[in-house]
């Protein structure tokens, strides 16, 4: 009741009390007149002015290093084919815009570090691109190993180029043979065909030799299991050795053997009622006449520990597959769960893998090795790392 006898003892204001406003200054006619009589002109204000920002050193090198690099491309793709070619532009990117954005590593560690080659004039660029050529070429397979692995981590471009490095076969397989994000194991599987290539034709035919069991390219025979198809598949077939013993001998310490009991078609199903694969797969691999869905299949691995790794990982051969191996669980299908390259450079040893993401990156081992011992692999201990060397075929 009080804000009502209040409204009502409130007045509107009449019209006549309104106040008016200010009246507007003019703006002074003389010094628009002077400006008009001097020639001058009327200067915007800076908010409205826009700046055209000059092209920087670097964005300028980077342009010239662009238009060399394509006229070369141009002159090899004509004389030397697609292959080289598509060498020759991760090359390209490798040596200079790549290693501007050399990836991270898993945990913030050290990124990889490359030394590339200034892109003063064509003839630098020139060089730096054959270098690396040569070095694929003619280089031991530990060492291609190294080239390949540091080139796809280092170049969008080359990795796009490698399905256009010869006509690619059919297959009877969902997953393409150059996928467009690698995870660990097709990473390791196409840096180990280029690595045993002689001329890009061969490529396609080394990753059926690899990816599947006698080179047929089928969703059952791929080497879906690393422990029980992936190495021993490989080792058969003359394209892996086992080094994990010898490299454990010249550090002095002892391999252990591990074994598994896989069961596919227990994993199979799993996967089919996930619709990660479809039934029709399914039924074929399951009426598979060589049993190697239906039976058990017993897997064995030698394995270094890893609270021993900072003595054996300065022995690793550089270019040298690395297998992270799992406590044996019966809950889970697998022993190892993740594949990589390990690279000797400079006194320092690195880890180059992909996730499952795709991302691929270079790392400390011995980071590597620390976030494996860490917090996150409680619940699944990793146990040891397993070891396999590729063999070339010259």
């Amino acid at each position: 009741m009080r804000h009502m006898k209040a409204r009502k003892k409130l007045k509107r204001p009449s019209a006549k009390s309104k106040t008016k406003p200010a009246p507007k200054r003019k703006a002074s006619a003389k010094p628009r007149a002077a400006a008009k009589a001097s020639g001058a002109k009327r200067k915007k204000p800076a908010s409205l002015t826009k700046q055209k920002s000059k092209p920087t050193r670097a964005s300028s090198a980077k342009k010239g290093v662009k238009s060399q690099v394509g006229e070369i491309l141009k002159w090899i793709s004509a004389v030397a084919g697609v292959g080289t070619a598509a060498a020759v532009i991760g090359m390209a990117l490798w040596s200079g815009k790549a290693q501007e954005r050399a990836p991270a590593s898993a945990m913030g560690h050290q990124a990889m570090s490359q030394t590339a080659t200034a892109p003063g004039t064509s003839q630098n660029t020139w060089d730096a691109l054959m270098r690396g050529v040569e070095h694929a070429d003619q280089g031991s397979t530990s060492d291609r190993m190294a080239f390949w692995s540091a080139l796809l981590i280092g170049s969008n471009e080359a990795r796009t180029q490698l399905a256009r490095i010869a006509d690619a076969p059919s297959i009877e397989d969902s997953a393409p043979l150059v996928p467009e994000r690698f995870n660990c194991t097709t990473y390791v599987e196409t840096v180990a065909a280029l690595s045993r290539s002689k001329a890009p034709g061969e490529f396609f035919k080394n990753l059926l030799g690899i990816r599947y069991r006698d080179g047929r390219a089928t969703y059952v025979s791929r080497n879906h299991f690393p422990e029980a198809d992936w190495i021993p598949n490989n080792v058969a077939a003359g394209i892996l050795k086992d080094v994990t013993a010898e490299i454990g001998a010249s550090a002095q310490v002892t391999a252990m053997v591990v074994e598994k009991e896989i069961q596919k078609a227990n994993w199979l199903k799993a996967e089919v009622k996930k619709g990660k694969v479809a039934r029709s797969i399914a039924s074929v691999a399951e009426g598979d006449a060589g049993g190697h869905w239906n039976q058990p299949v017993k897997a064995t691995l030698s394995v270094l520990p890893l609270n021993r790794a900072a003595a054996y990982m300065p022995k690793i051969p550089n270019g040298t597959i690395m297998n992270v191996v799992r406590q044996n669980r019966a809950s889970q299908p697998v022993l190892i769960t993740h594949q990589g390259l390990v690279i000797q450079k400079e006194g320092q040893t690195y880890f180059r893998h992909a996730n499952p993401g795709g991302q691929m990156r270079q790392e400390l081992l011995s980071d590597y090795v620390k976030a494996l011992a860490g917090r996150g692999y409680h619940r699944w201990p990793v146990m040891g790392l397993n070891f396999n060397q590729v063999l070339g075929d010259r």
